[in-house]
């Protein structure tokens, strides 16, 4: 089977999300306020954004409704234990740590629950940056508290839930942009 090359406007898109992403977690951890209200403050306001949007995709099929319901709901636990995570360890080490455990438990999950079949380099490629990623975590931020640890770690559980939710709502959606923004505008309200 031919591997599919990944061209330089997706490792651009893909870059750019990260930074984002990154950079909306550096912006929380260092909030003055309470962190669970300041990440629903920016959850509403990209509510707003998908609100604007939504004109300009389709209504998303049938099908894809109950993971939405189940992915904003997910979404909000998600948000509370990304809120703990922060009052409870450093951005160095929380967000490092759920990041680098998330795709292993997405794997683990993909295999055993749904059936995926990984080829060996793939699934030695997840594990080596996983583990990297928490290594980084864990040496370079100094001594951690287990109430981080545990935060974090449920953190990455849910990371990995909902990553799981939305690739099956999406492909139910028949339109992943569809359904994306509208789950956007449900999880802020």
């Amino acid at each position: 089977m031919p591997v599919a090359e990944i061209t330089l406007p997706v490792t651009l898109a893909v870059l750019g999300a990260g930074f984002l992403h990154a950079l909306w977690n550096a912006m929380l951890k260092s909030a003055a306020g309470e962190p669970l209200l300041d990440t629903a403050l920016i959850v509403a306001g990209s509510s707003v954004v998908a609100l604007a949007l939504l004109p300009f995709v389709a209504f998303p099929d049938r099908a894809a409704w109950p993971f939405m319901a189940l992915s904003a709901a997910i979404h909000f636990a998600y948000y509370v234990t990304l809120a703990g995570a922060y009052r409870r360890g450093d951005l160095s080490f929380a967000y490092p740590l759920m990041r680098g455990v998330a795709p292993l438990l997405v794997t683990l999950a993909g295999v055993a629950v749904l059936g995926e079949h990984l080829r060996p380099n793939a699934v030695t490629g997840i594990a080596l940056i996983s583990f990297g990623i928490m290594l980084i975590a864990w040496f370079a931020s100094g001594r951690h508290t287990a109430s981080a640890v545990r935060w974090a770690i449920a953190n990455a559980a849910i990371i990995a839930a909902y990553t799981l939710i939305d690739g099956a709502g999406a492909r139910a959606a028949d339109n992943p942009w569809s359904y994306a923004f509208w789950l956007m505008f449900l999880e802020g309200i």
